[in-house]
């Protein structure tokens, strides 16, 4: 018998090794300067787009230099002959009960989360499977432990740890209920033609 897998959904992490500290206390102290929009968080703090040239190079310089070799390595896994650009970039502080309704992100081929400050409690990012295809396997198998078969699937968050995934698939993070607030940056890729 053949297999082959259709249509899969990569979700890629990278382990990175920075200090953290450091980034967290400028991200607490952007937060000081400016207040909240509300996009997909229920409460917490989201910041404002930035871009790579915003930020200060010698916190995020290594990481978006590893993190471009990295992005490049996922448009050559879907075949995408383009050069990845960081869009834009933002920031989230999670509290105690807050969390982040499910959403995708427009216009961009894949999306990114680095987790800055987290623990085991602090809210899973959790990917889930369109509302036909949720609606078919759940009926048929109920709630399933298989990736194949999943409706839906969570990642801890993990500090120092970049998830990579593509930016049209519906995900949301869950409530933090943990009393150390989940930090972590985002951001979207899109692609250059080279």
């Amino acid at each position: 018998m053949n297999l082959e897998y259709i249509f899969p959904t990569p979700v890629w992490s990278i382990d990175f090794n920075l200090d953290l500290e450091k980034i967290k206390s400028f991200v607490l102290l952007e937060k000081e300067k400016y207040s909240s929009r509300s996009l997909s968080n229920v409460g917490g703090w989201q910041s404002s787009d930035y871009t790579t040239k915003d930020l200060p190079d010698i916190l995020f310089g290594k990481f978006f230099h590893r993190a471009q070799k990295h992005l490049q390595e996922c448009f050559y896994t879907y075949g995408v002959p383009q050069k990845p650009i960081i869009d834009n970039i933002w920031f989230n502080i999670n509290s105690q009960s807050n969390y982040n309704k499910s959403h995708f992100h427009a216009g961009c081929l894949l999306s990114a989360c680095f987790y800055i400050q987290s623990d085991e409690n602090s809210g899973n990012i959790l990917f889930e499977r369109s509302s036909q295809e949720d609606f078919i396997i759940s009926s048929m198998f109920g709630i399933s432990q298989s990736k194949l078969a999943a409706s839906k699937w969570r990642y801890s968050p993990t500090p120092n740890r970049l998830i990579i995934f593509p930016a049209w698939i519906n995900h949301s993070v869950e409530e933090n209920n943990s009393n150390l607030e989940r930090i972590s940056m985002a951001f979207n890729i899109k692609g250059e033609h080279v």
